[in-house]
């Protein structure tokens, strides 16, 4: 074995070791039959990604979801906010795209009608049209700290 297979043999135990070490012990014992980092891996992906029917499955969805992403009674906007954040990191993971102000229209259009108004007068200023979703957010927030 030459120096640099050596090598190459080294760098594959120590990732095959940090991968495995990564791994809950509650499940390790599912991926016994991997003796490389490679199909580790492999398997890995596939069992959190899922195949690309799957992927394509759960695309779908998010966009449908995305376009019925509503306000839930007695939430906050704080709390609405924070779950769309988290709703547009999965949809980025899943590459359904859109565009920022898609992402406001979105979050407008869910936010409940005591918002109406003033969604109105941002749309007849022009302004909601140069916002992006974080600006929106911020913006309605300050409005709510106003009327407190």
């Amino acid at each position: 074995m030459g120096e640099s297979d050596k090598k190459a043999y080294d760098l594959e135990k120590k990732a095959f070791v940090i991968l495995t070490q990564a791994l809950h012990r509650d499940i390790y014992h599912q991926f016994a039959y991997c003796t490389t980092i490679k199909s580790l891996w492999d398997v890995l992906e596939a069992r959190g990604e899922g195949n690309v029917a799957t992927r394509k499955i759960r695309h779908d969805l998010l966009k449908k979801e995305f376009e019925g992403f509503l306000f839930m009674e007695n939430e906050t906007l704080n709390d609405m906010a924070t779950r769309f954040y988290h709703f547009l990191s999965e949809i980025h993971s899943y590459k359904v795209n859109a565009t920022q102000q898609e992402m406001v229209m979105r979050f407008a259009d869910a936010l409940p009608p005591k918002w109406s108004q003033f969604i109105e007068l941002l749309k007849h200023t022009g302004v909601l049209d140069t916002l992006s979703i974080y600006e929106f957010v911020q913006k309605l927030e300050n409005k709510d700290e106003e009327e407190i």
